[in-house]
């Protein structure tokens, strides 16, 4: 699944969850609703700052975003391992 398709998908839970608009999220993360729309369909390229503005702006943090989860990574499959990040 791409950025975009993870970003309609998100929108789509917090608008079944909390029951706003799609225009209510573009404000809170800082876009008009025009500007929101073409980024999350894809139209306009997703820069860095505009990850930043979107997690802030729905409350979740990139990995939630990006779909990674801990167990699933693997730099962090083992924490035994000697093979550390940092």
């Amino acid at each position: 699944m791409d950025l975009p398709e993870r970003m309609r998908m998100l929108i789509k839970i917090e608008k079944e969850t909390s029951g706003v608009m799609q225009g209510f999220i573009a404000g809170r993360c800082g876009y008009s609703q025009k500007d929101f729309s073409q980024l999350v369909n894809g139209y306009k390229p997703i820069k860095a700052d505009d990850i930043e503005k979107f997690c802030v702006g729905m409350g979740i943090d990139p990995n939630t975003l990006y779909g990674w989860d801990e167990r699933e990574h693997p730099a962090l499959e083992n924490e035994n391992s000697d093979q550390r990040i940092g």
